[in-house]
């Protein structure tokens, strides 16, 4: 399925950038392009600087997805665009022109309007743990469960005693959904658990060969890798 993309610079109120210069990077040509083949639908992105900050100038990247044929299901928005600005990252976290903020936006089919910015500070901690939650994904794909067992925090979110009734549901999902081929990331979030302490959360879909599923893990967000959780869903 080919989907149309319709890239157009809209001028924020104080734009810092010449007509000249405001055109994309080849990265960031990638990243909007991978983003619309991804989602769909008509990408529209700004550029600029806004002076209006208490930190004085502050860069900003802002893509702003419209027109797509995903329905408006306000529990996924923030994963959707926490993707955009993942997949924007990734690509263009080496270019010489860098952003403080990138932001989403979702404009839904009935006109609803959602906003999200991140930092890149934010998006680097991403990009790191997600080589964390893809060796989750490749330790669960060659059926580790022992390896899983040692991944797993004891008595953070899973007590001792919860481990192995826990893996042996893990173990039933894997045989009635086939094995698992792929990962595709789609979002994360960054969460507190009830004792205040910060953790990561990322979703993704696992390409099965039964019946593909819904993935997510909650991990530490630092430079441990610890796993607190994971399931087959978002």
């Amino acid at each position: 399925m080919s989907y149309l993309l319709r890239l157009i610079v809209a001028l924020p109120i104080v734009l810092s950038i010449s007509c000249k210069q405001a055109i994309l990077s080849d990265n960031e040509t990638k990243a909007t392009k991978e983003i619309v083949d991804l989602y769909g639908g008509v990408c529209t992105y700004s550029f600029g600087t806004n002076l209006s900050t208490d930190k004085g100038k502050q860069s900003f990247f802002e893509i702003e997805m419209s027109e797509w044929p995903i329905d408006e299901t306000a529990k996924w928005t923030e994963m959707y665009a926490s993707n955009f600005a993942y997949i924007f990252y990734t690509h263009t976290k080496n270019d010489k022109r860098q952003y403080h903020k990138i932001k989403s936006a979702i404009v839904y089919k009935g006109g609803a309007k959602f906003q999200f910015e991140y930092s890149p500070d934010s998006l680097k901690i991403v990009s790191a743990k997600m080589d964390f939650a893809t060796e989750i994904v490749n330790t669960l794909k060659r059926k580790d469960y022992q390896k899983i067992d040692q991944l797993l925090a004891e008595d953070v979110v899973i007590s001792i005693q919860q481990k192995k009734k826990y893996l042996d549901r893990i173990k039933r999902a894997d045989s009635t959904l086939g094995a698992i081929e792929s990962f595709t990331p789609t979002g994360f979030k960054f969460r507190k658990m009830t004792n205040g302490d910060p953790y990561l959360h990322i979703s993704g879909n696992l390409k099965r060969s039964i019946k593909d599923s819904q993935f997510s893990v909650d991990i530490h967000p630092g430079e441990k890798n610890e796993l607190y959780l994971f399931a087959y869903d978002y």
